[in-house]
């Protein structure tokens, strides 16, 4: 999509394939553009040659079959000699705030220290005994540090004797896969979920009450394109998790308006933006925001990369992707 909208607007593109970079990687060699051109990556997404490559680099050595969770950390230290070994002048986003984007607690500092509104983190969190030793009723997200697309992502409602969690985690057995279901899981089947995204590094967030329309609780993705909110789309679901291509539906900015007034939709704005401002060198990024129920309080969920893919949703008269290449040109 992101080609056939440059051709459209002029411009040529061309494509390097993951494999041939990690090749360079393996080999001790740099991937450099020439400086004429504009670095675009997108993400490895769930092709099995390419993880177990990543993770190989990374030091884990045992493949990972389809929609498999282990090992993130090898993941992510493959994929940080993947970029790492990647040179260009020119970047929508550079490959070191990619890294940063994927890393969900650098990623809150970086968003923390520049005043951003988040949700509250409980740390120094590793088992499940811990967050029973709270000594009172809590619900929490539990999110793997490195990761995205709500992959083992957990909420959480743990008292002293009663433990659940929703996820799109599938158990088999003693291993953990993804899946494009949510489930409920009670018991000990929700510790020993919790007790295994935990030991993968992960960060453990209050649960943050957000606002709801007809259709269920909602969260905001707005596309920042050079620091500004342009490209919006409300995710509205019945479950925790409000990611679009686990089933949930689409709400619409009027409905927004309706229910919580013009005022709500700019502090969500706000919000975005201001994780933008974090990010002052990268040309785009999709910024997840959450309103509370009186819509008073706007806060960033998560900040992603590869958050751009908004089908139907024009800012402009514009894709995200023309948008964006339109507005690089304009630079």
């Amino acid at each position: 999509m992101f080609c056939a909208d440059a051709k459209r607007l002029g411009h040529s593109t061309s494509i390097t394939p993951y494999l041939k970079i990690l090749k360079n990687v393996e080999q001790g060699e740099t991937f450099a553009l020439p400086n004429a051109e504009i670095l675009r990556l997108e993400s490895p997404g769930e092709d099995a040659v390419i993880n177990g490559k990543l993770l190989e680099l990374g030091g884990a050595f045992q493949a990972l079959s389809r929609g498999e969770v282990r090992d993130q950390i090898a993941w992510m230290n493959g994929f940080s000699k993947l970029l790492n070994s990647i040179q260009a002048k020119h970047a929508f986003i550079s490959p070191m705030d990619i890294r940063t984007m994927f890393d969900k607690l650098e990623m809150y500092e970086r968003l923390k220290s520049k005043g951003c509104p988040l949700p509250e983190r409980l740390p120094s969190i590793s088992s499940i005994k811990h967050l029973k030793e709270i000594g009172k009723p809590i619900r929490i997200f539990i999110k793997p540090r490195y990761g995205s697309s709500a992959s083992g992502v957990l909420a959480c409602s743990i008292k002293k004797n009663f433990v659940k969690c929703i996820t799109s985690l599938e158990i088999n057995g003693t291993r953990f896969f993804n899946s494009l279901k949510m489930r409920t899981y009670v018991g000990k089947d929700a510790e020993k979920c919790i007790n295994f995204v935990l030991s993968e590094g992960a960060v453990v967030e209050k649960w943050f009450p957000k606002a709801t329309l007809k259709m269920g609780a909602f969260d905001l993705r707005i596309v920042c394109i050079d620091g500004k909110a342009a490209h919006k789309v409300v995710r509205v679901s019945r479950s925790p998790m409000t990611n679009l291509h686990l089933g949930n539906a689409r709400g619409t900015l009027k409905q927004v308006e309706e229910r919580l007034g013009t005022q709500a939709i700019e502090r969500a704005i706000a919000a975005a933006e201001s994780a933008a401002a974090a990010f002052p060198l990268a040309h785009y990024m999709g910024v997840d925001v959450a309103l509370n129920p009186s819509g008073k309080t706007a806060i960033v969920l998560e900040v992603n990369a590869f958050g751009d893919l908004l089908p139907g949703i024009l800012y402009n008269g514009q894709s995200t992707y023309s948008e964006q290449i339109s507005s690089f040109v304009r630079k």
